[in-house]
């Protein structure tokens, strides 16, 4: 999973440097609710060690703990399933993870 979380929620910006203030902390927050999610989580742990696992995770993370701005989780979660947000997530996650296993 910390390939992944490198990757899907790098802790370093573009130029190589560590991120600091706000950009460090939404990081930090994500990739400890991502590893505590593929961890402990029973929507998730079924499948750790998969693939599919990861992609629980990631969802489930954007579904129940990701972060909403202007509208409510129920409303921001209705809007990204009508309007193909969880599909383009879905796929990005695979892509990201695909990306890691043909390199290993």
């Amino acid at each position: 999973m910390a390939a992944v979380l490198d990757q899907y929620v790098p802790a370093c910006d573009e130029t190589g440097q560590p991120l600091t203030g706000r950009a460090k902390t939404l990081a930090d927050k994500k990739r400890d609710g991502l590893a505590r999610l593929y961890a402990h989580d029973s929507r998730v742990t079924p499948w750790a060690g998969t693939a599919h696992g990861v992609l629980q995770a990631v969802n489930t993370y954007e579904h129940h703990l990701g972060e909403v701005r202007g509208a409510s989780r129920q409303e921001r979660n209705m809007q990204r399933t009508i309007g193909g947000g969880y599909d383009r997530l879905d796929r990005g996650s695979w892509k990201t993870l695909n990306s890691i296993l043909l390199a290993a």
